[in-house]
């Protein structure tokens, strides 16, 4: 018999609900996405916990990536023991190597993260869920702020990870941790003995990520503030309320001026753009690669400035994920050629 929640459990569990009374009032169901470390693990139980279960239904969803040999097996056969004794349905695949492919400048990570997030379209789309749930909390978000800075991130950077985003129409990806801290859940973990799995590539110092998360932060809060990952996130809240005020202008831009717009080709009016101030401009752009489904994760702040200039000066570039822009009587064309992707040596 599960004991009664303690206060910080208590408070856990209404941060949980809030979240998705917030994202997802009309629910019915989620898909939670479960690796097995100690995050997701945390998401697992308290979901179960908070009552969900009994009110909707509750999927758990595991993808083994075969990239850590015994102890992916380990954490996948972790998932599934605790989905089974929590009583919820688990979906549990091991990927194929032929399926985990990179492109050229994309690091494994990012590859299997596009894989991961395939996985879960699929799953919630099979068993009729139109929300899954993903365990980043608040550590996460300032690690990801850091990330995009050190990046050379734009506006849209400073957003860190959206508390929600749609995958397609039908299916949305809910966060609903990431006002919560590692800390915290670190102590819900131990208060209600939940065994969860270390995945050893988390202190990789091969990983920019993992840099950050063990040299970058600590040194951070010890030279300058101890809370610099609350001020991290406020950051992002703060970017959170001004980028969406620029999306709605920037939307009625797009609008003004797509004379064209597909995966393979977009054409824009110059005229209409080159009324705008710089910001806005930028901004529109960046709406734009997101709508089309181009990749951006290597855009730089250095190389929005260069697609506005030749909007106001005409010329042409290449920009990075195969995508070419220049400007012929006074229409800024851009097109788009994937990169061939790469086999992944496993």
């Amino acid at each position: 018999m599960t004991p009664a929640p303690s206060a910080e459990t208590q408070a856990l569990l209404q941060v949980l609900r809030g979240a998705l009374l917030r994202y997802a009032p009309a629910a019915e169901g989620f898909l939670l996405a479960v690796s097995g470390g100690l995050d997701s693990m945390a998401l697992l139980h308290l979901t179960a916990e908070s009552g969900l279960g009994s009110e909707g239904r509750l999927v758990v969803a595991h993808l083994n990536h075969g990239l850590r040999g015994e102890e992916s097996r380990r954490d996948a056969e972790l998932v599934r023991v605790a989905a089974e004794r929590l009583g919820l349905p688990v979906v549990v695949e091991v990927l194929a190597e032929s399926e985990l492919q990179q492109r050229p400048g994309e690091t494994l990570e990012e590859a299997a993260r596009k894989v991961r997030y395939r996985f879960l379209q699929r799953v919630a789309e099979e068993q009729r869920l139109a929300v899954i749930l993903t365990a980043h909390h608040a550590n996460d978000q300032a690690e990801t702020v850091m990330h995009h800075i050190a990046r050379g991130t734009g506006l849209s950077g400073l957003r860190g990870i959206p508390g929600s985003r749609h995958i397609t129409d039908e299916v949305r990806l809910v966060r609903p941790l990431l006002s919560v801290t590692r800390v915290q859940l670190e102590a819900y973990i131990a208060e209600r003995g939940i065994l969860f799995g270390e995945d050893a590539s988390n202190v990789d110092g091969r990983h920019t990520r993992n840099r950050i998360r063990h040299e970058v932060l600590p040194l951070l809060r010890g030279l300058l503030n101890p809370a610099l990952d609350a001020a991290l996130n406020r950051l992002a809240e703060q970017a959170v309320e001004v980028t969406d005020y620029l999306d709605v202008l920037a939307d009625d831009l797009l609008q003004k001026s797509v004379l064209q717009e597909d995966v393979a080709v977009c054409r824009l009016q110059c005229a209409v753009l080159q009324e705008s101030p710089g910001l806005l401009l930028r901004h529109a752009l960046i709406r734009l690669w997101d709508r089309v489904g181009w990749p951006r994760q290597r855009m730089s702040y250095e190389h929005w400035q260069r697609l506005e200039r030749i909007v106001r000066d005409p010329s042409s570039l290449s920009l990075p994920g195969g995508i070419r822009a220049e400007v012929r009587r006074q229409l800024l064309i851009l097109s788009y050629s994937p990169e061939k992707p790469g086999r992944i040596q496993i």
